[in-house]
């Protein structure tokens, strides 16, 4: 049987795939961290293999079998095209990328795990991004991602001073405006 690439994943296959990578020793732990990830190395263009971005996933830990394997494989390859997808239709239409986030107690999103997963991507894409960040203007599009990356940060002078309620929601705001325009830096690139 073959998957269907073109089918989005089911709030109980995201279930899935979220607690999967909860158990992992990766620096990937949550579906947020994951489409942050993917997020990141769409927008770049080196093309990273699934062999690797998925060894980066799963760090030092392995497959239950091959039946966890084939389920997982297929969850995470039909996450990756969705993203494609709804990045690039979201560019063509003037629009933008909102993934789902986790939310703390009182239901506000958070965005930290999205980032870190962003921060991961453009690591390992990491030429590609070099000049990009180089640039005052272009490398301001990624403090967003670097703010909420680095608030919890176990170095306390590496983390940036506390954000309210209302400002985490301006920063993600932008977090994901800078998200298209960084997306369509990119593609203009490799067109």
């Amino acid at each position: 049987m073959t998957t269907n690439l073109n089918t989005e994943l089911l709030d109980s296959e995201i279930d899935t795939l979220d607690a999967f990578l909860a158990e992992l020793d990766g620096p990937v732990n949550s579906f947020e961290g994951l489409d942050g990830l993917f997020c990141a190395l769409i927008c770049a263009p080196t093309k990273v293999p699934t062999s690797q971005y998925l060894k980066v996933i799963l760090g030092d830990s392995t497959f239950a079998d091959n039946k966890e394997e084939k389920n997982i494989s297929s969850l995470v390859a039909r996450h990756w095209h969705k993203v494609v997808n709804t990045l690039t239709q979201a560019s063509k239409v003037g629009d933008v990328y909102v993934p789902a986030l986790l939310v703390d107690d009182d239901g506000n999103p958070m965005g930290n795990e999205w980032a870190e997963g962003f921060i991961l991507g453009l690591t390992m894409t990491q030429k590609d991004w070099h000049a990009f960040s180089q640039n005052t203007e272009l490398g301001g599009l990624l403090e967003p991602m670097m703010l909420l990356a680095h608030e919890y940060h176990p170095d306390p002078s590496l983390r940036p001073e506390a954000i309210s309620i209302d400002a985490r929601e301006e920063v993600i705001d932008t977090m994901f405006d800078n998200l298209m325009l960084i997306h369509e830096h990119f593609q203009r690139l490799r067109n």
